[in-house]
């Protein structure tokens, strides 16, 4: 017979599932979505996704049950204790909308569902543009901002950034070995661009309007702009 510590150590290795902020996702027509599902103790057990209303699977532990170019497993231990196993789906179509189920057979079947919902009118969103960053800074520290941009449909095509008028050029001698432009989209929305600038050992010189304009994917939609002012410390600006 298990003592209580048995039972307690047998009890912690029961899989159980971590719900998500929400289990409702919603996207636009050519959208990627992404069906989260996180797990406390999974062990050696494999998850299966499936699609409620269909009869196999649609993936079994890391790997798809069937070859779909459309859909794909991402899967990661987040620490020992927690797996993610999530289900992302490209380009997602109204016919991928339904109730999809993360499943873990252990002694006992357990289930989690996500419903998804495929529009197909996007909903409008105004365009707009945010920068965040360091305002204020001591010369040679790092100056990091951060500048978001949204589109109507689709995210902007590019940012470029400005200091006090002028294109900030990588290969500008007054920026070269110390300003570094990382750009990406975020998987999840489709529709923002983010753009992070970075300038190493900054210097009086530095201070000034930085500037972050979003090149927008169509000529007749508007080009958004914002600014922030950044001031180092101990110089004149």
């Amino acid at each position: 017979m298990l003592g209580k510590q048995g039972k307690a150590e047998r009890q912690q290795l029961i899989p159980s599932f971590i719900p998500d902020k929400t289990n409702h996702v919603v996207v636009n027509r050519g959208d990627t979505a992404i069906l989260k599902c996180k797990i406390r103790n999974l062990g050696p057990k494999a998850p299966v996704w499936r699609k409620v209303s269909e009869f196999f699977p649609l993936s079994v532990g890391k790997m798809m049950y069937a070859p779909n170019e459309e859909m794909s497993i991402d899967y990661h231990e987040n620490d020992p204790i927690t797996t993610s196993i999530n289900l992302i789906i490209k380009r997602a179509n109204p016919s991928h909308s339904g109730t999809y189920e993360c499943q873990i057979s252990a002694a006992e079947v357990y289930t989690y569902h996500v419903n998804l919902t495929v529009l197909r009118h996007p909903i409008p969103v105004q365009p707009s543009i945010r920068l965040t960053g360091t305002k204020y800074l001591n010369a040679y520290q790092r100056l990091n901002l951060t500048c978001n941009a949204t589109g109507t449909l689709r995210a902007p095509e590019a940012i470029d950034w400005f200091f006090d008028g002028n294109l900030i050029d990588e290969k500008n001698k007054k920026w070269r070995n110390r300003v570094v432009v990382s750009n990406f989209i975020p998987e999840d929305s489709g529709r923002s661009f983010i753009s992070q600038l970075t300038v190493e050992r900054v210097v009086f010189e530095d201070a000034g309007i930085y500037v972050c304009r979003s090149s927008a994917p169509s000529i007749n939609t508007d080009v958004e702009t914002t600014s922030i002012n950044v001031h180092v410390l101990g110089g004149k600006y």
